[in-house]
């Protein structure tokens, strides 16, 4: 077989393969997904009080390493209110950019009077991990993260690459979060 002949066939291989094959499934090209898992690694309470005089102070931070941390205030029916924190994955597994819910919630024995509205500062700590690695060429991928305090939207921090959006304005409503179901 001539040179030609055999360059001719290797192209119209290469041909088949770059139509038949998806691009992330060739060598060098990612198929980077968003991280498949979220926990929870650390969650205290800071202060308890009035929540005018807690609110002075709330941050957080997503990016630069493997997690996020926050500080926030949440409205409770006490001061002596207990508090619990649960991360919950919303998107499928493998999508580009994955979504989890951070739910913070307050619960009391009972109510109690008080002379102001009470509240619980709080710190918490999420961890991400499993997404796919990056190839040579990257693709779009990433993560978002929705906060809830007792089923309220409260917040929202995304960290995410190419065209994929970030956190939607204005936040959804409290009916919107649904886990993901196992496929």
């Amino acid at each position: 077989m001539s040179s030609r002949v055999q360059f001719l066939v290797a192209g119209v291989v290469v041909g088949l393969l770059l139509t038949a094959v998806p691009v992330n499934a060739l060598p060098g090209f990612s198929n980077h997904t968003g991280p498949q898992q979220a926990q929870v690694t650390e969650f205290e309470i800071l202060d308890r009080g009035c929540l005018d005089e807690l609110t002075d102070y709330s941050r957080s931070s997503l990016g630069g390493g493997p997690g996020y941390e926050s500080v926030g205030t949440i409205a409770t029916d006490n001061k002596d209110a207990s508090l619990s924190a649960r991360v919950d994955r919303v998107s499928e597994q493998g999508s580009d950019r994955s979504t989890f819910v951070l739910q913070i919630r307050s619960t009391s024995a009972n109510s109690t009077a008080s002379d102001c509205r009470p509240g619980v500062q709080y710190r918490v700590g999420v961890s991400f991990s499993g997404s796919n690695p990056p190839g040579l060429f990257p693709d779009d991928h990433g993560h978002r993260l929705f906060t809830l305090e007792n089923g309220r939207p409260a917040g929202c921090t995304a960290s995410v690459t190419g065209s994929l959006a970030g956190c939607p304005r204005p936040l959804p409503t409290e009916g919107a979060w649904q886990p993901a179901t196992a496929a």
